[in-house]
């Protein structure tokens, strides 16, 4: 989660995105991963939730980029918004 557009791609970040998401495919979980850039992010991952509405979210942004604070009140207003099951990395 970021406030914008910034994104930057590196081999270990996908690696690292991608391993639980393997995970969860091979023990026959369907799995969607995406990235949500929006300027407001949480209202856009409100948005998505409402029209996939998945079984589970796990909300996991780069921890070096968004403060405590900011990430703790993001998964407040998705856990309070979202009839889904969030996990939230904290």
């Amino acid at each position: 989660m970021r406030l914008g557009y910034e994104y930057v791609e590196s081999d270990e970040l996908t690696a690292a995105l991608r391993a639980p998401a393997d995970l969860a495919s091979s023990l026959a979980v369907p799995v969607e991963l995406l990235r949500v850039a929006a300027p407001r992010p949480v209202a856009a991952l409100l948005q998505l939730v409402a029209e996939r509405q998945p079984g589970l979210l796990v909300l996991g942004p780069d921890r070096q980029r968004v403060s405590g604070r900011t990430f703790r009140r993001a998964a407040a207003a998705v856990r309070d918004r979202t009839s889904c099951l969030v996990w939230a990395q904290d």
